[in-house]
């Protein structure tokens, strides 16, 4: 649930050199943080539901040394993960993560399409999908917005480019044009689809919470910032 401004403070967390976070009250551990790859893992469910915020703090976070304000402290968080909970089944045939598209990185549609079909968990933490109590991706109908430019020019009617001082050519919208419908223009589309992962990072598979149909109350938690981390098995142990 939201917290409100009537709130009561955060319960205080300290973080070890070793990565383990303690509730500085009880001295219970809460979860750790392993450096190597990222991840951050409650010891349990409630321990998540509990301290999820106050851990993204003190792991990401650092008060200065006079106190007055809080600093990066450099590290990020790929995966959140709670202890006894099955991580992403080793596949077989695996093909190679496909090349992404210089301009759109790892939100080339085929790169998406990859992690979600191979290392859904890893898709979870990259693109910060909205997770439910249990760990599933958070579904809703949903709308999306695209615009296409069409481009209707017939040279045979002397509608083609026009020139603009000191002979460049450049193309006129409907809106800077002085003819009615110019012959190039913007046109935008609206899509409709139900059923569909909200997130913090729109993809072809993922959608924004400004994207859906009749509105979304984003949940407390935080997913994680950025990155990817293979979890290291033998600093687990």
């Amino acid at each position: 649930m939201p917290r409100s401004q009537t709130d009561e403070p955060l319960i205080q967390v300290a973080i070890a050199k070793n990565g383990w976070i303690t509730d500085q009250e009880t001295k219970d551990v809460v979860a750790r943080y392993y450096s190597g790859t990222g991840i951050l893992e409650f010891a349990s469910a409630d321990a998540d539901a509990k301290y999820r915020r106050q851990c993204i703090d003190v792991v990401t976070m650092k008060p200065t040394a006079d106190g007055t304000q809080a600093v990066p402290t450099g590290r990020t968080i790929s995966e959140f993960a709670i202890k006894g909970r099955e991580d992403d089944k080793p596949q077989a045939n695996i093909p190679p993560k496909p090349a992404a598209d210089p301009n759109l990185g790892d939100t080339t549609p085929a790169v998406v399409e990859w992690y979600f079909q191979y290392h859904p968990q890893w898709a979870y933490a990259r693109y910060r999908v909205f997770l439910d109590e249990a760990g599933n991706p958070i579904r809703r109908n949903v709308r999306r917005k695209s615009i296409e430019m069409v481009d209707d020019r017939d040279d045979s009617k002397g509608l083609a480019l026009e020139n603009e001082g000191r002979g460049q050519q450049v193309l006129r919208t409907p809106k800077q044009s002085s003819w009615e419908g110019g012959p190039v223009a913007r046109k935008g589309y609206i899509d409709e689809f139900d059923n569909q992962i909200i997130a913090r990072r729109a993809t072809c598979m993922t959608f924004t919470p400004n994207e859906v149909r009749g509105g979304f109350d984003i949940p407390f938690v935080d997913e994680p910032t950025r990155g990817i981390g293979v979890r290291d098995e033998e600093e687990r142990e």
